[in-house]
Parts: structure tokens; sequence; C-alpha cells
């Protein structure tokens, strides 16, 4: 082989060592500013990702727009059914992490919502039913802010008195009137009172509640209950007097 054979070739590696080294430094370069993009993007203290929703019409979500201008393909989402309310949907999108968009049907026999995991770029129209796009952006006034949960009620209670609810009392002064009531425990699913109390608080509706505990000794042989454990009832209207008796106590709810 002749010196300007092996010349050539020798020059031939060297362009391609040179290349290749081109080529990674251009590789590192263009990773490099994609990292300092991501950095801008999720780091920075005054760009923050956050989820955003935005309304893309009255109707049902759909994926795309065909050639011909109409609403196509139903998409990818899970159903949730007796959803009361529209922000609790958009709760079931801002928890999921892979939430496109929603749908939400307030018609009263419907109450669904459908949490997209595909393209939702168009709507269907129909009456009662909304849809949203799901985004991320870093404008903070867009930001999807989860509501703040309801405070726990405190509510106080009164002793009526010792002994049985009663609606009121007659001319003659004898306590009538069962009430309308619901019983929360009884001897087949006894509670405790401080159980009892719980529910009646958790209850809007309910107004006063009566405890009577259980005597084990009237349960049959090798029948355990939690020690104070009773019957509850929950009461709806108005009770105004009482039955005394020493095995019952009745409560009115003030909150």
């Amino acid at each position: 082989m002749d010196m300007n054979m092996r010349a050539s070739i020798l020059l031939v590696l060297v362009m391609a060592v040179l290349a290749t080294m081109g080529e990674a430094a251009s590789l590192r370069s263009k990773a490099q500013t994609t990292l300092q993009d991501s950095r801008k993007l999720t780091s920075h203290p005054h760009k923050p990702i956050c989820l955003a929703f935005k309304k893309l019409g009255d109707g049902f979500c759909r994926e795309k727009v065909d050639h011909y201008g109409n609403p196509v393909g139903t998409g990818t989402f899970n159903l949730y059914k007796h959803i009361e309310s529209k922000s609790e949907c958009a709760m079931l999108c801002y928890e999921d992490e892979d939430c496109t968009g929603w749908e939400y049907d307030s018609r009263s026999h419907r109450k669904t919502c459908e949490v997209h995991r595909g393209e939702v770029g168009a709507y269907k129209a129909k009456h009662g039913v909304e849809c949203y796009e799901a985004y991320k952006t870093a404008d903070k006034s867009e930001c999807f802010t989860p509501p703040r949960p309801e405070p726990e009620p405190t509510c106080e209670y009164k002793l009526v008195g010792n002994g049985y609810c009663r609606e009121a009392y007659d001319h003659d002064g004898t306590p009538y009137g069962l009430g309308d009531y619901k019983t929360y425990c009884n001897k087949d699913k006894p509670c405790v009172e401080d159980k009892c109390r719980e529910a009646c608080t958790g209850y809007e509706w309910c107004k006063y509640y009566e405890f009577k505990p259980i005597n084990p000794d009237n349960l049959p042989w090798g029948t355990h209950i939690e020690e104070g454990a009773g019957r509850c009832e929950l009461y709806r209207g108005y009770i105004g007097a009482y039955k005394p008796s020493s095995k019952a106590k009745c409560y009115a709810k003030n909150c």
C-alpha cells in the first residue's frame, strides 16, 4: 500500500471521528437546553406548573372535529356515578394525574362524571352537560384551586328529659306523639351514645335524639355487646315533651 493511499485512509478515519464527536457535542447541547427549559418551568419560583380547566362547551366531550365539522370520538374515560356537583367532578380530574379533561352531566336522572385520559378537543352540544379540557399552565390566575373542606359542624345538646322523646303534652299534662324518627341503632346493631350523637350532628335534618342503653341481662345467652351500647332514635320533627323513664334520655340539638 503506497503512502498516498495510507494518508487517504487516515484522513477518512479522522474525519469520521470528528463527525462523531460533533454529533455527540450537538446531542449534549440539545439535552442541556431541554433540561434548562424544563427547570425554567418546574423550578423557577415565578413559573409554577399547575392544572387548569377550559370549558369547551355545553355538551358531551369528544376527541376532535372531523373534516365535515362534526365532533367525533367519545375517547377513553372513567365513569363516576352519583356525583352531586360540578366541583366534585373537577376534583376527580384534579386527583388523576392522567386526566386530560372531564364531562359533567347535571341532569337529574344522570348526575355522572367522565374523567378523560385521551384527547379532548371538541364537544357535542347537549343541554345539561358540560365539557372541560384540562391543561397545564404557568399562569397562577388560571390554576384550579381545590375547594377547602367544610369544617365539621359543632353542636350542643340540651337534655329535654330523662325518658322517651314525645311531641307534646295534652291538656292533662300527659306526653303524647312518638314523632317522626329514624332508628339509627337497635338491639341487633347497637351503638354507644357518642356514636348516636355524632350521627345526629352529621344529619342536618336531625333535631333531637333518644338513647336507651341495652341491658345485657336481657340479651340471649352468649351475646356480647360494647359496654354502654344501646338503641338510638334520630328525630326530624319537633319534640316538646318526654315520657319519664330511667331507661332512656331525650336530647335537643342546637347548632
